[in-house]
């Protein structure tokens, strides 16, 4: 029995598996009185490809996210930012204005005010007089200055971008 040779055929490999790259977001954070801020530069993707998730067991703010960027290319996001202790979680909020990411976690409230109510009230306990405010004395009210307007280096970045490249 003789067996034929085949001629051979050549059909392009076509793969339909994604290949990721893991994208390494660039990212920054900002202390103010009220609040924690992350901001996490992630250009490129549209928002809808984007998803926050609070992880409580390891008190962490995950990011993930894909695009595609040629054929079966593909960037992927899956960064792990962990939230402070100062912090309520359950109040996390987040604003995306291409390509910023930015992510508020408001301070708890202080304890500060409960402490001096208790202070108050166990010097009432003791017997000390506390001295209340008279009506006739007016309490100056202080306004802090506005504080100037800060960018950060990846929004300077940015604006240094759009600016060389317009006509």
């Amino acid at each position: 029995m003789d067996f034929r040779q085949r001629a051979p055929t050549f059909r392009p490999q076509l793969s339909v598996r994604r290949v990721y790259e893991t994208l390494e977001p660039r990212s920054e954070t900002k202390e103010l009185p009220e609040a924690y801020l992350l901001r996490v530069y992630i250009p490129g993707f549209p928002r809808e490809n984007v998803k926050i998730t609070y992880v409580a067991s390891s008190r962490t703010a995950r990011i993930t996210g894909e695009r595609q960027l040629q054929g079966n290319r593909w960037h992927k996001i899956d960064k792990s930012y962990p939230i402070p202790d100062y912090c309520e979680a359950e109040a996390l909020q987040g604003k995306f204005e291409i390509p910023i990411l930015t992510i508020t976690m408001p301070k708890k409230a202080t304890s500060q005010a409960a402490t001096k109510q208790q202070e108050v009230g166990t010097s009432q306990e003791k017997g000390a007089v506390v001295a209340e405010p008279k009506p006739q004395e007016k309490v100056q009210e202080t306004t802090s200055a506005p504080q100037p307007t800060t960018t950060t280096k990846v929004e300077d970045q940015l604006r240094e971008k759009v600016h060389h490249n317009k006509p």
